[in-house]
């Protein structure tokens, strides 16, 4: 929780009924890498929002869940490559004629 309070400033425009300790707990296993990009999303989506330009609790945990998604595609996207590569080399060096 106090990971997010440091990286949302004071100075940033923002509602009072964020509940930082409920994204905390809906969020637990996220690192401050996520949290640090959720938060820089966040505040580029509002810095172009007209109607209401205060970060919202529903804008944190909208981005935050972007953020997540995005780690979890990159994950397996990781995994699929480490695989696909090792399998290749593996193939490569079995039946090269070294």
């Amino acid at each position: 929780m106090q990971i997010w309070k440091k990286s949302l400033p004071s100075t940033i425009p923002q509602e009072s009924n964020i509940d930082f300790e409920k994204i905390a707990k809906s969020f637990p296993t996220i690192t401050p890498s996520i949290i640090a990009s959720s938060i820089f999303e966040t505040v580029k989506v509002v810095a172009f929002r007209v109607s209401n330009p205060k970060i919202t609790m529903n804008d944190l945990i909208e981005s935050l869940q972007k953020e997540v998604n995005r780690t979890k595609r990159f994950t397996f996207f990781s995994f699929f490559l480490s695989f696909f590569l090792s399998f290749f080399f593996f193939f490569f060096i079995s039946f090269s004629n070294f």
